[in-house]
């Protein structure tokens, strides 16, 4: 997790980020151990208010985004409760919303610190890359589950790739990357029987 210099940013990170791994913690306990009261809450709460559990999703993907924390937990912890098509379409607003943030204000999340001393060598190679292939790369990086996503958006700034090219690279890498775990995830689920 990055450390910015700045203590107040510093301290809201963590805090976001505790929060986030205890919502993670808390819907994995769920899911193991109390499934079919959770989805039969979870059915009932959203038959009468389902724009409230869609919002909180939503909420955690931006969240997620931004303080850098990788997406598979929450897209899977998703998958196990709620329906695959909608949460396919949530995840990647959400990815959206945070690659919008991440390219207009890396300064303000103190990215340029984190980059150059942990990255510095991915960041040239990136360079590289994308002077000569755009598209193609962000795509690619956003695919693969091993890569940091947020540094080929950080790159795409500090080049100042097109904006709607970066919105759309990271839209076909990542979104193929979601639906993989979405559609897959919620297939094997039900194959099991841990999902109705």
């Amino acid at each position: 997790m990055p450390t910015p210099r700045h203590p107040f940013l510093r301290c809201l990170r963590i805090a976001i980020a505790v929060a986030w791994v205890a919502v993670i913690g808390a819907g994995v306990y769920l899911f193991l151990f109390h499934r079919a009261e959770t989805q039969t809450e979870l059915s009932r709460a959203m038959s009468v208010s389902w724009w409230m559990a869609w919002g909180i999703y939503l909420v955690l993907t931006v969240l997620r985004g931004i303080i850098l924390m990788p997406a598979a937990p929450l897209v899977l912890l998703g998958t196990a409760f709620l329906p695959p098509l909608p949460l396919f379409g949530l995840t990647l607003i959400g990815v959206m919303a945070s690659t919008s943030v991440i390219y207009w204000f890396p300064t303000s999340l103190h990215l340029e610190d984190l980059f150059r001393s942990r990255h510095g060598a991915a960041v040239d190679r990136l360079r590289g890359l994308l002077l000569r292939q755009q598209l193609a790369v962000i795509a690619g990086w956003s695919f693969l589950p091993m890569t940091p996503t947020v540094l080929i958006i950080y790159v795409c700034g500090l080049l100042k790739v097109d904006f709607k090219k970066t919105l759309l690279g990271v839209a076909i890498g990542s979104g193929a990357n979601s639906a993989l775990y979405i559609f897959l995830g919620d297939y094997l689920m039900r194959l099991a029987g841990w999902k109705f």
